[in-house]
């Protein structure tokens, strides 16, 4: 995974914050919006990252929303390209569960595969030009 990016994933009953090769799991359901700054602040430690990239789904619509809403703030205060992806697992996540998967360095590896390889690599949100 690409070391100065910010994840944020907060579309399964747990909440992914990823930067810098560490990460942080909340596993209190319904307690993403509580926590999210926090988190991000501790993984963060005062560095910028060079991007964000957010899960807009599929899974819970309230965690989409804290996630995407946390995502473009922190995009919009630092000047950062914010990006989006899919769940890799969408198919299985809506039908099966909603819980982060077992695996979870090989979830971030898909995630990082479909970020740098999408045909159309163009910001989600572009703080610096306001724009979607």
């Amino acid at each position: 995974m690409q070391s100065k990016l910010l994840l944020i994933d907060t579309v399964h009953h747990e909440m992914l914050i990823f930067y810098n090769s560490k990460y942080e799991i909340l596993t209190e359901q319904r307690q993403h919006d509580k926590n999210i700054n926090k988190l991000i602040q501790e993984l963060l430690h005062g560095e910028k990252p060079a991007a964000i990239a957010v899960n807009i789904g599929a899974g819970s619509w309230t965690g989409t929303r804290v996630g995407v809403t946390a995502a473009k703030a922190y995009a919009l205060a630092m000047n950062l390209p914010l990006y989006q992806y899919k769940s890799p697992d969408s198919e299985r996540f809506v039908k099966e569960t909603l819980h982060l998967p077992e695996d979870l360095e090989g979830y971030l590896d898909q995630i990082q595969l479909q970020l740098t390889t999408c045909r159309d690599c163009t910001p989600y949100y572009n703080a610096e030009f306001h724009v979607k």
